[in-house]
């Protein structure tokens, strides 16, 4: 997958990973323009919604905003000089390109719904609080962007591993939990313009976990690299955790100086937060060290993602049970997105 010989050809006829292939076509096939979605109710919504209802869809937006304009820059400036397999290099190119839409969309909510959209960007920038949430993202990112390439070789694996990791991480902790929140406001009523956006950015999103975890499980099981991600077990431990406690901290933040949401208690949105932390850790083969909650608390998400996108088999993960080579599309219609867990 990585830091194998140069590429040469872009060769879709031998294609030697399956899964990352059908993944490639999957998010190709799902493209969508965030100006399809009216934002016309989003924008009374904004005058009209309750204070704290407002405040709290305006952080949430501008954390998903600063974040998935980070992933947009990132993962292909990251991934890219380095990947050494065709299919996914295109996948790649596919992932970063949709994160792009991804900040469009966030940009088209705020200039659409706002009365004064330079002042709301102008508050994301000024938050420290969205900034620091994505602190520790930023700097595992850092280290693969800016690697030095005169390190040894073995020094160069460990790095990539761990940004996957930190990758996977994002896409299925911060983001899962910050859109609970966009989904618990949508369920009393506001803002569904912004909600279907959202539930696209979701699918996407779950669509970059399993990428992240199918370029994991081949460099374990086909490249040889287990013994790269067992000398990094623990301090991938300590950043995977680092990001779900980041994300508690912020709920705090969230659901404090008067702001609240009658069906999404603090509690419901940390187990929220650590349900997908458990899913993460599980599809590492990792221990988690954090409270074990193996079922989302927040059953509503489940109107709002799309449930046949991914599926993580225990067998599969804990057995890694992978075709390498086979014709098999295990990213199929009628697959349900439960971490089994």
């Amino acid at each position: 997958m990585f830091l194998g010989d140069s590429l040469g050809l872009l060769d879709t006829v031998n294609v030697t990973n399956e899964a990352v292939e059908a993944l490639k076509e999957k998010q190709r096939g799902g493209r969508w323009y965030p100006t399809e979605i009216s934002m016309a109710q989003d924008r009374q919504d904004m005058v009209n919604a309750p204070k704290h209802i407002v405040d709290i869809m305006s952080m949430a937006i501008s954390w998903q905003h600063t974040t998935d304009s980070i992933a947009g820059r990132s993962i292909g400036a990251m991934f890219l000089p380095y990947v050494t397999n065709p299919e996914a290099e295109v996948m790649i190119s596919e992932w970063s390109t949709i994160e792009f839409v991804h900040g469009e969309a966030y940009s088209h909510i705020v200039k659409q719904t706002r009365l004064n959209p330079d002042e709301a960007i102008q508050e994301t920038y000024n938050n420290i609080r969205v900034l620091n949430r994505s602190k520790k993202i930023i700097e595992v990112f850092n280290s693969l962007y800016n690697m030095d390439r005169s390190l040894p070789f073995r020094e160069k694996q460990k790095i990539v591993a761990k940004v996957l990791c930190t990758v996977m991480a994002m896409e299925c902790i911060s983001f899962m939990s910050s859109f609970a929140v966009t989904f618990a406001i949508a369920e009393q009523g506001w803002f569904q313009g912004i909600a279907e956006t959202v539930s696209l950015i979701s699918r996407d999103e779950l669509y970059h976990t399993r990428m992240s975890y199918e370029l994991i499980k081949a460099q374990k099981e086909v490249d040889g690299w287990q013994d790269v991600y067992d000398e990094i077990s623990d301090e991938v431990s300590e950043i995977v955790s680092s990001i779900a406690r980041s994300e508690m901290e912020w709920n705090r933040y969230l659901l404090s100086e008067g702001r609240y949401l009658d069906n999404l208690s603090l509690d419901m949105l940390d187990k929220t937060n650590k349900y997908f932390n458990n899913a993460v850790f599980t599809m590492l083969g990792l221990k988690n060290p954090l409270e074990v909650v193996t079922e989302n608390p927040c059953k509503f998400m489940e109107k709002y993602i799309d449930r046949s996108l991914l599926q993580f088999a225990s067998q599969e993960i804990q057995h890694g049970s992978y075709r390498q080579g086979s014709i098999v599309d295990d990213v199929t219609e009628d697959l349900d997105l439960e971490f089994i867990i």
